[in-house]
């Protein structure tokens, strides 16, 4: 059964693959992003080493497809950068360029976790840089990373494994951004720009 269930999640993640490549930069036209400078630094004050930056980004094809309301997720450095993954791979940004072509963005910071743990979380998000995107959302292989991908493995070596669980997810085991912001008992909400 296990390899039935295995050759299921390859066939599937092909498909999600291909389409994910063709669809990835289909936009709606005329539409403008609504995060501006502004609530960048609205934001950029509050923000610690280790929080999550969960974004929504209206007029993207991809926004239609993933579940739930949040569709992005990342991990701020401290140091006006966040470590994402996106369909060019795992990478740094700058907070500004990684916002700013959102239309909504809300900051989480795990309960009660220490200096050590960010340092895990975040060390382990640094390891990630230069990894494929995971197109075929295989959360069990780390050699490719999806956004939250990264939010789930290194959240789980910080604070523990079962930290995050995954659910199923069109027959996939996955962590979506959706996930993160509905786990109240386990982040704060510390900023949300959600007009």
């Amino acid at each position: 059964m296990e390899y039935l269930k295995r050759l299921y999640y390859d066939f599937v993640s092909k498909i999600v693959f291909h389409v994910a490549q063709a669809i990835d930069d289909i936009r709606v036209p005329f539409t403008k992003k609504k995060v501006k400078y502004k609530h960048v630094l609205e934001s950029k004050s509050l923000l610690k080493k280790g929080d999550i930056i969960l974004t929504r980004t209206m007029g993207e094809l991809t926004t239609f497809l993933i579940p739930g309301h949040w569709k992005h997720g990342m991990v701020y450095g401290g140091n006006g950068k966040v470590i994402e993954a996106t369909r060019i791979g795992v990478h740094e940004s700058y907070l500004e360029d990684a916002l700013m072509k959102t239309d909504q963005f809300a900051i989480l910071r795990v309960k009660g976790i220490t200096e050590d743990k960010v340092d895990i979380f975040y060390s382990y998000a640094e390891l990630q840089i230069g990894k494929a995107y995971d197109f075929g959302l295989k959360v069990w292989d780390e050699d490719s990373q999806y956004c939250t991908e990264i939010l789930y493995h290194g959240l789980n070596k910080s604070m523990g494994k079962g930290f995050v669980v995954l659910r199923e997810t069109l027959g996939f085991p996955t962590f979506t951004p959706d996930d993160c912001y509905k786990a109240s008992k386990k982040f704060d909400i510390i900023y949300q720009r959600r007009k």
